[in-house]
């Protein structure tokens, strides 16, 4: 619904017109008045609207001057000039302000009509202009990187590889030049010693000045794609642009390069820098696990620690982790709690079918650990317990869940015999919450139309526009109506009419009250726009309906 406002200081001008739209575009226009243009300035510091039907030569400000002060703050608001014959010369300004248009007071209604619906065409093409598609391009291209990074950070994390097809229609989009069906080898850096006190500026210094680094002596033959993940971790994809060459000679050329990088960062940098590459070439399913073994290698340091290179296959490192090592499930699932802001996030957002994969992807592993004791198994369970508890506190829903659940078990894993009850019961309480928020949500649009409706019963002679009725509840125009719609199946317009002439019926079978009183009791100014309603409503004019009794 688009706001309409009349503007005239002839006052029998503006009320035909109010009465002409609202019969003729009730469900497509809100319409406003004003008698004057600095009354219509009022209206103008208080609500955005679309449209402006104004005359041009009125006392005081004429159209053209209101027509210049409201550019200013609504730009995208078209006008409608109404003009008189004589006043060539206000028209003749008012074409050259653009994007204007002009009727003669003298046109039919029909046209006047057609003016209006013309505008409201405009402005839904303009969604669609070249111009503002062009611009939003841009925007994308200047987004870029980050989406890159975004799409090669939930490779990492075991995201969104399931389906090679989607991915490779992503990478593509995205300009990243990774084939999907060809393995790939990884690449993981990390400086040594960063200084902790190093500012902002200077951090971002550091780390596109590895990035140019990389850029220059990474060879050729490989097309890689890197970002930084965790604000620490320097990752390269790397796929060889031949696809015949060996896998030594590939190895070999990468650890030549990282080297150099090596060497270049201590002496341009002030830095040292270590990295961990994969001894074999990974299925991109297998990226999330790779990553996660990459980061743990750089974690063993030996002797001073500084500039090592080394790969997940040397013996001292298969050796050393031996005593530790995990079922793979298990470690991307711990690798997935990085992501617990983003499951709150679509848990306070109600989101459900995000929040119940995002959950799967965290602890549907557990069901797999025999070991009561697995340290990293407890941590997964008792991250995610710690989230959904902080979400019950947050919003005061202990007591109204409780009724359903035994929260005392959710922070007491000896109550359950297996870790796949434990799974159960944390499925169990995330679709309890989700329910209650659906229904919650359900009751709380029930109670806001229902007020409204009660509002409106009682008050028909008050403004009742969708504009006024947004305030009462604090809501937005657009939402409140779509809102009242989805509740109770009727647009918002319709159920105010329906509700002053059912009124107005009453007042006609039970009163001898005249017609331009029962017009004014039901909230129209004018009888006339008041009759137009009511036949429309009865098909027959109030005074025929009396009498049909």
């Amino acid at each position: 619904m688009h706001k309409l406002m009349i503007v005239d200081d002839e006052p029998i001008v503006v009320d035909m017109l109010v009465a002409l739209f609202e019969e003729e575009m009730q469900m497509e226009l809100e319409v406003y008045k004003a008698y004057s243009a600095s009354e219509a300035l009022g209206w103008l510091e208080t609500y955005k609207f679309d449209i402006v039907l104004s005359d041009i030569k009125m006392p005081g400000m004429n159209g053209l001057q209101l027509l210049e002060n409201m550019q200013a703050n609504w730009s995208a608001c078209k006008v409608i000039f109404l003009t008189g014959f004589r006043e060539f010369d206000y028209v003749y300004s008012a074409i050259h302000h653009g994007a204007v248009r002009y009727l003669l007071k003298t046109e039919e209604d029909e046209k006047i009509i057609a003016a209006v619906r013309e505008v409201i065409q405009e402005m839904k093409e303009s969604l669609h202009d070249g111009e503002i598609i062009q611009k939003a391009k841009l925007q994308m291209a200047q987004m870029l990187p980050l989406l890159q990074k975004e799409c090669l950070q939930d490779i990492i994390d075991g995201v969104s590889v399931a389906n090679s097809e989607e991915l490779q229609a992503r990478l593509d989009e995205l300009q990243i030049s990774i084939d999907v069906s060809q393995p790939l080898l990884m690449g993981i850096g990390r400086f040594d010693r960063m200084p902790a006190n190093l500012s902002a500026s200077r951090r971002n210094e550091v780390y596109f000045g590895l990035k140019s680094l990389v850029d220059t002596y990474m060879p050729m033959v490989f097309r890689r794609s890197s970002f930084l993940a965790e604000q620490t971790f320097f990752v390269w994809l790397l796929q060889p642009n031949e696809r015949q060459l060996e896998l030594n000679r590939s190895r070999l050329l990468l650890k030549g390069a990282l080297e150099n990088i090596q060497a270049a960062c201590s002496i341009s940098l002030d830095l040292t820098i270590s990295f961990a590459i994969s001894h074999s070439p990974l299925d991109i399913q297998a990226a999330a696990e790779g990553y996660l073994g990459l980061r743990r290698l750089l974690a063993y340091r030996m002797g001073v620690g500084k500039e090592m290179i080394l790969t997940d296959a040397e013996p001292y490192f298969v050796d050393s982790l031996q005593h530790n090592q995990v079922d793979a499930k298990l470690k991307l699932a711990y690798k997935q709690l990085d992501r617990l802001p983003m499951f709150r996030n679509y848990l306070e957002a109600g989101q459900r079918e995000e929040v119940l994969h995002l959950l799967g992807s965290i602890i549907d592993a557990l069901r797999t650990v025999s070991n009561r004791d697995d340290h990293l198994a407890l941590e997964i369970y008792y991250s995610m317990a710690n989230a959904l508890l902080g979400y019950l506190n947050r919003w005061s829903l202990m007591e109204v869940v409780s009724v359903n659940i035994d929260l005392h078990r959710l922070l007491r894993l000896d109550e359950f015999r297996t870790w796949g009850e434990s799974v159960e019961f944390l499925y169990h309480l995330t679709e309890s919450i989700l329910d209650l928020q659906s229904s919650q949500e359900t009751k709380r649009a029930e109670a806001v139309v229902a007020g409204l409706q009660q509002y409106i019963t009682t008050n028909m002679q008050s403004d009742l526009s969708l504009t006024k009725l947004g305030e009462l509840v604090f809501l937005n125009p657009s939402y409140l109506s779509r809102l009242f719609k989805q509740v109770t199946g009727k647009n918002l317009s319709e159920y105010i009419t329906e509700i002053r002439m059912n009124r107005a019926k009453d007042l006609l079978r039970q009163s001898t009250k005249k017609i331009n009183e029962i017009s004014k009791e039901v909230g129209y100014e004018s009888q006339q726009s008041f009759t137009r309603f009511f036949r429309h409503s009865a098909g027959l004019s109030p005074q025929e309906y009396r009498e049909s009794l």
